[in-house]
């Protein structure tokens, strides 16, 4: 269903393709999935003045009780959303009190007000994750994935302006795929572009197959997309390689501008390989032409070639600016 060009307007719950869900029963569950939807180029207003309003939102204006969404390739695109004095309103939905599958918590999604072209993608299996190629996308993590006994047939491809949101659950016992044959690492980061994100997401026990150049928990190899990553937790993990190793990047090109590392750790890992100081690093292997911001980053128990991690060690090649805490 596409929604293109309307104006909608009410006093509270306005949403482009439903109003409101509401159940009374407490064992009851409203369930809702949108599937290659697209609200873009609409006005939605909530003009209640009432003392606690619901407001307008893109898709459904709002999610009462205990009421499950699901959304698979949709998108909000260039829409113009006004709730009622801000309150309980969002770009996709509106207040939720119970539980909102990938999207937890209550009162507004405030994650979303900000995009347009945004493509939202919930993951929550191996098969999932091993398929996932997005661009301009929001990717929610909704469950712990465990690769014991599976392999990880191919990196995370995510293009563009993309965030994968861990949601707080883990990805474990993997082993990293090989991208080009010479980089190997969770996501893809060749021959991209755009600002990225990976966020609040746990890896336990991960390692990386041997003998190839670049490898790292996130990106083994970045060239050209710049990346943010926040509250992410390593633990329990061994990373390898011939030329560049880093604990969450590995090497990063020239034309990458900036890396940023905040609210994060590594943990009890074991960082082996590189074949020079400047392209080994407990943070990023080696940093050629940009920027490494770490803010509230720890390194416990970490060790590079069997030697533990240094304040010394942290960046390979340029250094990093903000704080870390090394154990």
């Amino acid at each position: 269903v596409t929604v293109d060009g309307a104006t909608i307007k009410g006093g509270s719950n306005v949403g482009a393709l439903v109003s409101r869900t509401q159940i009374e029963s407490a064992n009851g569950e409203v369930k809702v999935n949108f599937k290659n939807c697209v609200v873009k180029n609409s006005t939605l207003e909530a003009n209640s003045t009432e003392a606690d309003p619901t407001g307008a939102s893109g898709f459904i204006g709002r999610a009462h009780g205990n009421t499950k969404l699901t959304f698979d390739n949709c998108s909000i695109e260039n829409n113009t959303i006004t709730n009622a004095e801000g309150l309980y309103g969002g770009a996709v939905y509106g207040y939720s009190t119970w539980y909102v599958n990938g999207f937890k918590g209550t009162g507004a999604c405030d994650t979303f007000t900000n995009w347009k072209g945004l493509v939202i993608k919930e993951v929550s299996t191996v098969e999932e994750l091993n398929s996932l190629n997005q661009t301009n996308a929001y990717v929610a993590l909704c469950a712990d994935i465990d690769f014991q006994g599976a392999a990880m047939t191919k990196p995370i491809e995510l293009w563009g302006n993309s965030t994968f949101d861990g949601m707080g659950y883990k990805i474990s016992n993997v082993k990293t795929p090989v991208q080009g044959g010479y980089a190997t690492s969770l996501f893809r980061g060749d021959a991209n572009t755009g600002n990225q994100v990976v966020k609040n997401l746990v890896i336990e026990n991960l390692t990386t197959p041997t003998g190839y150049n670049y490898a790292a928990a996130i990106c083994s190899d970045l060239q050209g997309a710049n990346i943010e990553i926040d509250n992410v937790h390593i633990n329990n993990s061994t990373i390898e390689a011939n030329g560049t190793i880093g604990g969450f990047v590995g090497f990063v090109s020239g034309s990458t501008t900036y890396v940023v590392v905040k609210n994060s750790s590594i943990n009890n890992s074991n960082l082996k390989g590189g074949e020079a100081d400047h392209k080994r690093g407990a943070v990023v292997g080696r940093a050629y032409g940009c920027t490494v911001t770490c803010k509230d980053v720890v390194v416990d128990n970490v060790k590079i070639n069997d030697v533990a991690a240094t304040t010394a060690t942290l960046v390979g090649d340029k250094g990093y600016t903000g704080n870390v805490t090394v154990r």
